[in-house]
């Protein structure tokens, strides 16, 4: 369909090589936030496989790869148009470019906000955790301030 070229390539151990557009690397991954994510393990499988490399920095590459590959064939199908019975202009490419673009950044940059043991101690931030917005308490809210 459309490849995004000048790409700058990662040595992935479960997906092989992956090709992210040098524009994601020096904007959003050649950054403090992407890069605290190597030293955010994505499992405590370490533990078992000492060898196994699972921090939220090679997750985040996998992520990519694979939604490039989903959004490829999902494009590759709307092409054939075999099914979906879709009439579009010359512009329909640009607009799916973008988008796909959009797709890519959301898949690289989902991780970018968690902390270590983040999903561990989820119900912990929960219960300590002020609400963000003042005013009517919702009894059901598990953010509810207990004054």
């Amino acid at each position: 369909m459309f490849t995004i070229r000048n790409t700058k390539t990662f040595k992935d151990s479960v997906h092989g090589y992956i090709d992210v557009p040098k524009s994601f690397v020096e904007t959003l991954m050649d950054n403090e936030y992407f890069q605290r994510l190597r030293n955010v393990e994505q499992t405590g499988m370490r533990v078992l496989y000492p060898s196994a490399k699972h921090d939220r920095f090679s997750h985040s590459l996998g992520v990519f790869h694979l939604g490039n590959r989903a959004v490829d064939a999902l494009l590759d199908n709307f092409s054939k148009d075999q099914y979906w019975h879709i009439e579009s202009d010359n512009q329909s490419i640009l607009y799916w470019a973008k988008n796909k673009v959009l797709f890519l950044i959301a898949c690289l940059l989902h991780d970018v906000g968690h902390a270590p043991f983040s999903h561990s101690l989820e119900s912990q931030l929960i219960q300590n955790s002020k609400p963000l917005v003042k005013g009517k308490k919702n009894s059901s809210s598990p953010l509810e301030d207990s004054d």
